[in-house]
């Protein structure tokens, strides 16, 4: 039931009964939910409760914030969903398809959730997932410019996640667009760029609480950046941590949080061969199979 499945999603305590459905559906005015119900039921349709019917003393208006001009759609969680589940299907596109369809999808999505943001009315939590989506995207587009070019695209697409994951407060998502920050810097010759783009990868991690996914993923960005400064020393001691973290995966515990920052490829065991290059020096290690 779609009721249920947004109270767990939220952490709310709240249920509700057929008879209460059915009250709800025929009484004129229909009873007052409880406020653990009224919670739920503003995030499942993106409307105030004061706006589907329900007779509601001021006492109980909104609890949470409204965004969007009065006469416009309302979405809620129905709308995340469809728009999530889209987002999701991009690591498929991108396996099966390569990253150039994949990125006009991600442009196309991208389109579609900021015409949603200008022109709909939300409450503020539907609003910062759709915001968070954004920033999922641009971390999917600077990915898919580095996979298969043009790099200064990739390369704006970074900074554009890095700023979006700081205003949404999302730190792990400001981690994936370090790591492939740090990719497009070392293979452009910016090497001081690269390795702190990993060191403030790894601070953001650590303060994050992030699992050995994240951690293996930064870990291979930097070897490549130590691999590409000739610094075989060092690309050999991350390399030592990739493999300690990658036999530390299956421990996580959040991983919808570790599939958002590093991607799927991690998850279902993608994650390529990594290998030192003789003489230090050579292609980025790790390739270009984990996002």
């Amino acid at each position: 039931m779609a009721f249920a499945r947004e109270a767990a999603r939220l952490g709310i305590d709240a249920s509700v009964s057929v008879r209460q459905l059915r009250r709800w559906e025929n009484e004129s005015p229909p009873p007052l939910p409880h406020p653990s119900q009224q919670a739920v039921l503003e995030a499942t349709f993106g409307l105030p409760l004061a706006e589907m019917g329900f007779d509601v003393p001021s006492h109980r208006y909104s609890t949470v914030e409204r965004t969007g001009d009065d006469g416009r759609v309302g979405v809620g969680v129905g709308g995340v969903a469809a728009f999530r589940a889209r987002l999701a299907d991009l690591y498929t596109v991108d396996h099966q398809s390569g990253g150039i369809p994949a990125k006009a999808r991600a442009e196309q999505l991208e389109r579609e959730i900021t015409h949603v943001l200008n022109n709909s009315v939300y409450m503020s939590r539907v609003g910062r997932d759709l915001h968070t989506m954004l920033c999922e995207l641009a971390c999917h587009r600077a990915w898919f410019g580095y996979d298969g070019g043009p790099p200064e695209q990739a390369r704006a697409a970074c900074m554009e996640a890095m700023t979006a994951a700081q205003l949404i407060d999302e730190p792990l998502l400001q981690v994936r667009a370090l790591n492939t920050l740090s990719l497009l810097s070392a293979d452009t010759g910016r090497m001081w760029e690269a390795t702190s783009a990993v060191e403030n990868a790894y601070s953001l991690a650590r303060r994050a609480g992030a699992g050995a996914t994240v951690h293996l993923v930064i870990s291979l960005r930097e070897a490549s950046a130590a691999t590409h400064a000739g610094d075989s020393a060092s690309a050999g001691r991350a390399l030592s941590r990739a493999v300690s973290y990658q036999g530390r995966t299956d421990t996580d515990t959040d991983a919808r949080a570790a599939e958002r920052t590093a991607g799927r490829y991690c998850r279902t065991g993608r994650v390529p061969v990594v290998g030192v290059p003789q003489g230090g020096r050579g292609p980025p290690v790790g390739g270009r199979g984990a996002a």
